[in-house]
């Protein structure tokens, strides 16, 4: 969400003349809001405004579908250290060591450890890499860990579908709520007609 739009939110808020609202609007440009405890909490007081002005079957597909991505992400983070996102999954910690002990072993934009999602699901990159060279060792564990974690990834998927759908606008809701729930979805990272594209 950009500045602009941020500001744009806050008012929005603020023009209700609610309260609680016009406390969120505030908290939404406060630096103390923008991280740790205090960020998650400003993010259920969001969820739940939305989850206020949305369907009620939505809003429980993306209660479901949040409780499922954090099952697995803490499954997945704990198990083998892979750090899922609706953009791809990545062993940041050997990434950044390949990065540091081994630069230039991979071409740019291609990120060891490390599998896209587009549309279809988590991928491997497209490159293929020298045999028996360092980045063809990394390939060798990314595919070990699709094939390990085939089922994980496959729902994992699915839940950031769902979400997507709902959060791009697949939901009913009166017409005047309309505009406060674009901009609660747009501050999570979603928009009308969002769609997953491939990692270049």
């Amino acid at each position: 969400m950009t500045l602009e739009r941020l500001h744009q939110f806050q008012i929005a808020l603020y023009e209700t003349g609610e309260e609680e609202l016009r406390v969120i609007a505030a908290r939404l440009g406060d630096p103390k809001y923008k991280e740790g405890i205090r960020k998650l909490l400003l993010e259920k007081k969001l969820y739940r405004l939305l989850g206020l002005m949305i369907d009620p079957h939505s809003f429980a597909l993306i209660k479901e579908a949040n409780k499922n991505i954090d099952k697995l992400t803490n499954k997945l983070i704990f198990n083998g250290g892979w750090f899922p996102s609706r953009y791809g999954i990545t062993v940041l910690d050997a990434e950044e060591d390949t990065y540091k002990y081994h630069p230039g072993e991979f071409p740019s934009g291609i990120r060891p450890y490390h599998l896209d999602r587009d549309e279809t699901g988590y991928h491997l990159q497209d490159f293929e890499p020298e045999p028996n060279s360092l980045a063809f060792r990394i390939r060798q564990a990314e595919k070990e860990f699709m094939v390990e974690r085939e089922v994980e990834l496959q729902i994992l998927h699915q839940m950031y579908l769902i979400k997507e759908r709902i959060m791009s606008g697949d939901y009913q809701i009166n017409p005047m709520h309309a505009d406060l729930a674009n901009f609660i979805c747009e501050y999570f990272g979603y928009g009308k007609q969002e769609k997953i594209e491939k990692t270049k």
